[in-house]
């Protein structure tokens, strides 16, 4: 039973539950803070959607798993970041562009999938890279290894990439490694 149940009358919509943008709607378009700081436990979206604005989910404090349709082409920065209950995210076929920090401050989030079709970005072990493993772009903040063995295609790791990450105790290899970006690192315990 899809419905947008409990906006209240002040159009306070903390406490949606469940959202079913419409497989088959026109919606392409997701703007910034759409539906930051919700109480979402499930996402349908459009398969025509193809941008996902910056915070647009940012704060869904009860989501746990998000498939990305297979049209989505640009994710804003912060688009799912602080989402405390996120497990897994998939990324569909098409996606070439993600913003900053798109991902980051998830604590149990410990994987990022990717369709084996996109040909801008991969996953290996759920670290989220570009197509040819010369960027890291997002280490799942909620994964439990405690060494990273940076592939010997490493050149960048990228803004936010290990930000939050308090699990991890050793990094190794990176002999490549060329830049880290901004706050790459930072609040790693």
């Amino acid at each position: 039973d899809w419905s947008s149940d409990v906006c209240s009358s002040d159009l306070d919509c903390t406490g949606l539950k469940k959202l079913n943008l419409g497989e088959n709607s026109k919606l392409e378009r997701i703007e910034k803070k759409a539906f930051d700081a919700n109480a979402l436990t499930e996402l349908k979206l459009s398969k025509k959607l193809k941008y996902i604005d910056e915070s647009a989910f940012s704060h869904s404090k009860d989501l746990k798993n998000v498939v990305l349709p297979e049209g989505v082409l640009e994710i804003g920065d912060y688009a799912f970041s602080s989402i405390p209950k996120l497990k897994t995210l998939t990324l569909g076929r098409e996606v070439k562009k993600i913003g900053i920090g798109a991902f980051s401050e998830n604590p149990n989030l410990t994987e990022i999938n990717v369709n084996d079709q996109n040909k801008f970005y991969k996953s290996k072990d759920g670290i989220l890279y570009d197509y040819g493993f010369r960027s890291l772009a997002s280490y799942p903040t909620g994964k439990v290894d405690a060494t990273y063995n940076a592939p010997e295609t490493l050149r960048n790791i990228e803004d936010y990439g290990f930000y939050k990450v308090s699990k991890l105790k050793k990094f190794a290899g990176g002999k490549n490694l060329e830049s880290i970006g901004k706050n790459a690192f930072a609040y790693s315990d």
